[in-house]
């Protein structure tokens, strides 16, 4: 078990903060966090599994009973939006009256489908936030997106930017002359293939699923790989370009780490996603383009690709704006909230008693 040590001011009681993140261990994560370790070890087992639905949410369950009961000998609980970290939420919300401060580290979820299936997932999603003490959200247009779709006031929801994930591996940044792409969750490979069809530069996207590119005709100069961890960083370390394609969805939409990670290495970034200007100066850090604007994304790819005095200032503008990336400055912003969470706790099942804390502030 992880030593605990002090996250507030000298004097005051130290927090008991735990979690089934473990931040790949990272020395100023671990420092202050009591990890969860069997809850970790089983997602870690099962979570690619293909489980039937129903095992999997009696799993699910039960670990949710179990953090459930030793929450109580804690300060802080830190989770995701997985279904465990939602199901405890909701069950605070139900049957504590005074709730254990519990913290959404990465509020992910996109609410879409029919009017009935709609209407349930707002109420499910609504029950866990006022559960919880807080939801932290990866770009600022989302608190207001959550508030407005949840009802429910915007100081539940807070913009913390995301860390990069680069610094447990070390990598040797060169230029290999191809454009890179790679990840999952949310992407859009068939804009990048459009965007790409004809063009002479060698492209490599590197994805697990291959329903991405069903019914696509994937021209010669992409080829399209699957690649362990190690080698996927190793695969944007080398690449000229780095493009991150996403959709446009209604809340959420990911690849945070992705360009984060290839800006830490000085990599030209390309991001289709208008609102990734939490993270990116369109222009001078990388490029933005809309989602599902195959001209764009042509056009900056050409920009970056020909223009080397262009690629190169963005190289280093990147590199320059990624410490404020770095993971110690996620972890600062995080027990600073737990902080809040804890000082707050005698009123916090009173939305209207809490302040709208200024969003800045989680920078």
């Amino acid at each position: 078990m992880n030593k605990l040590v002090p996250v507030r001011a000298p004097g005051a009681p130290r927090l008991r903060i735990l979690s089934p993140y473990n931040k790949s261990n990272h020395a100023a994560w671990l420092k202050n966090v009591q990890i969860y370790e069997e809850l970790a070890d089983d997602v870690a087992k099962h979570w690619r599994k293909n489980l039937p639905a129903m095992r999997r949410i009696a799993r699910e369950l039960l670990w949710t009973w179990r953090l459930f009961r030793l929450s109580r000998k804690y300060d802080v609980i830190l989770t995701g939006s997985d279904r465990v970290g939602l199901f405890f939420a909701v069950a605070q919300q139900i049957f504590r009256r005074s709730r254990v401060p519990h913290v959404f580290l990465d509020f992910l979820i996109n609410i879409s489908g029919g009017k009935f299936e709609r209407t349930i997932r707002k109420f499910f999603y609504r029950l866990a936030v006022s559960g919880a003490s807080y939801a932290l959200v990866q770009r600022t247009c989302e608190v207001e997106a959550y508030s407005r779709l949840l009802n429910l006031p915007a100081f539940r929801f807070c913009f913390v930017a995301y860390h990069a994930t680069t610094f447990e591996t070390a990598v040797e940044v060169r230029d290999d002359n191809y454009i890179f792409a790679g990840g999952d969750s949310d992407r859009d490979y068939p804009l990048l293939i459009e965007a790409v069809r004809k063009l002479p530069y060698r492209v490599i996207i590197a994805a697990l699923r291959r329903d991405h590119f069903a019914n696509i005709k994937v021209p010669e100069n992409v080829e399209i790989v699957t690649v362990k961890g190690a080698q996927f960083l190793d695969l944007v370390a080398h690449a000229s370009l780095d493009v991150v394609p996403l959709k446009k969805l209604p809340q959420h939409v990911g690849g945070e780490q992705t360009y984060i990670n290839a800006m830490t290495m000085g990599k030209a970034t390309i991001v289709t996603d208008l609102n990734a200007n939490d993270y990116i100066e369109n222009g001078k850090t990388g490029i933005l383009t809309p989602a599902g604007d195959v001209a764009a994304l042509r056009q900056a790819i050409q920009k970056v690709m020909e223009d080397h005095a262009f690629a190169h200032a963005l190289e280093r503008s990147a590199k320059e704006a990624s410490a404020k990336f770095a993971p110690e400055r996620f972890f600062e912003a995080v027990f600073k909230l737990c902080d809040a969470c804890v000082a707050s706790r005698p009123s916090q099942n009173k939305q209207s008693s809490k302040p709208d804390p200024p969003v800045a502030a989680w920078r």
